[in-house]
């Protein structure tokens, strides 16, 4: 009996079918990432020849091991720095390490606090606001301008080309808006290579222009400031989103905050636990290897779940749950391992500053619509966060 139950159970662990590409999974995934945890933390998607690993300790273990679970070669990966291993990976990551010198972030604390009053102000003066559109996809797309010295006038250009760029549902556009994406990435490239051209003419435009671009290739240089164009928009709009959600999700959750600021660092750890604006990173087995006791074969795909690791039970106790008084230390919403995400503390940033500037301006802050009726951002399967987010804002007296 006992090896009927064995042999039944590896044939549900290898074969439950969780549909993670389903328009439900794409709008609350992480009952869906439980089943995964419980029931096949390391799962086989045949079809697609791709694994799915759920679980901390696995997530950590692909994450930290990129002799065995490679990010080069994979469709979607960046291919100077996010999709690459190694020397080359090492040698570039160090490059660009300095464009995030802790002064050079801290530098960016003034205005960052500037624009979030001038974006406190408008939303305020209108009471009825969408904070997406309003705050949370135009400030990261202003320090985003800031950090490249990049002409902010064109922060609609660079939305409309950002989200061209990660798009990953093309077979549902039609043929009109596929050719106006392709348009979008056209012009987008255009400009980041005319952007390098001038960098290489003028190293004295900041440090990406000074320290950085000189010691690259064209091409690493091209690839690498549209990551840095794109990611620097997409994820921290998706973190001060989910910021904005838990605000209007916990009730007691502003007066806490408001009571002692001190926890405000901690808050924003806690939102980038329990809703990791990045939910998956995919990786290469580049190897036959045995994972949580899966054999998993070389040359698969992994699609590493970030936001599954981070609501694990065994690392995270009543891990669905939000709590300031948590230790959320450890969590993997930015990574592990040598592809720790680089812009960790700009976003952080971002959402510390947003967070006490929301705190300090307003009294009202509330939902205009039922929180269970939010529709989640589907632009693109890696992220999560609010498309729209429809708010009443009064300010302090």
């Amino acid at each position: 009996m006992n090896a009927l139950w064995k042999r039944l159970r590896a044939y549900w662990r290898n074969y439950v079918p969780v549909p993670l590409g389903s328009r439900a999974a794409r709008q609350d995934p992480y009952p869906f990432y439980k089943e995964l945890r419980e029931v096949a933390p390391v799962h086989c998607v045949e079809k697609r020849r791709t694994w799915t690993v759920s679980r901390y300790k696995d997530v950590q273990q692909v994450l930290r091991c990129p002799d065995v679970y490679g990010s080069s070669g994979i469709a979607g990966n960046e291919p100077t720095l996010l999709g690459n291993d190694g020397s080359d990976h090492a040698r570039v990551r160090k490059i660009v390490s300095r464009l995030f010198d802790p002064r050079h972030i801290a530098s960016f604390e003034e205005p960052i606090r500037r624009l979030a009053h001038e974006h406190l102000d408008e939303m305020a003066a209108r009471r009825q606001c969408e904070f997406m559109r309003d705050l949370a996809i135009p400030l990261p797309i202003k320090v985003m301008a800031i950090l490249l010295d990049l002409d902010p006038c064109r922060s609609d250009d660079y939305y409309r080309w950002s989200q061209a760029f990660i798009t990953d549902r093309v077979e549902s556009l039609s043929a009109d808006e596929e050719s106006t994406r392709q348009d979008d990435l056209r012009e987008m490239r255009a400009f980041v290579v005319e952007y390098v051209k001038r960098c290489r003419r003028s190293p004295e435009g900041g440090v990406l222009a000074s320290e950085v671009i000189p010691f690259l290739t064209d091409e690493e240089a091209r690839s690498l400031v549209e990551l840095l164009f794109v990611a620097g928009q997409v994820t921290t709009r998706f973190l001060l989103g989910n910021i904005a959600v838990s605000l209007l999700r916990e009730p007691n959750l502003m007066a806490a905050l408001r009571a002692d600021r001190s926890v405000i660092p901690a808050a924003v750890e806690e939102v980038l636990r329990i809703s990791s604006p990045v939910l998956f990173v995919l990786r290469r087995a580049d190897r036959d290897v045995t994972l949580a006791g899966q054999q998993v074969p070389g040359n698969a795909i992994l699609r590493v779940l970030l936001g599954s690791a981070n609501r694990t039970e065994t690392k995270f106790t009543d891990a669905d749950r939000f709590s300031l008084q948590r230790d959320s230390q450890g969590h993997l919403a930015f990574g592990t391992g040598p592809h720790f995400c680089l812009g960790a503390s700009l976003a952080r940033l971002e959402g510390k500053i947003v967070l006490e500037t929301l705190l300090e301006r307003l009294e009202v802050f509330e939902a205009r619509e039922p929180l269970d009726q939010i529709e989640w951002d589907e632009t693109n399967q890696h992220t999560r966060g609010p498309e729209q987010l429809k708010v009443n804002v009064r300010a302090l007296e």
